[in-house]
């Protein structure tokens, strides 16, 4: 999970190539950020 996030920010921040907008904003406003949280959430829970 926490790679998938790692990638949706560098895929944000470099660019989309030929993506729909609607997707970009899904991505970037919510599916990116999921992937962090529950990728940290994990992560703790695993210590």
């Amino acid at each position: 999970m926490l790679l998938r996030g790692v990638v949706g920010l560098v895929w944000i921040v470099v660019g989309r190539n030929g993506s729909g907008a609607a997707f970009a904003w899904l991505n970037a406003l919510l599916y990116t950020p999921l992937c962090l949280v529950f990728g940290g959430a994990a992560l703790r829970a695993a210590r």
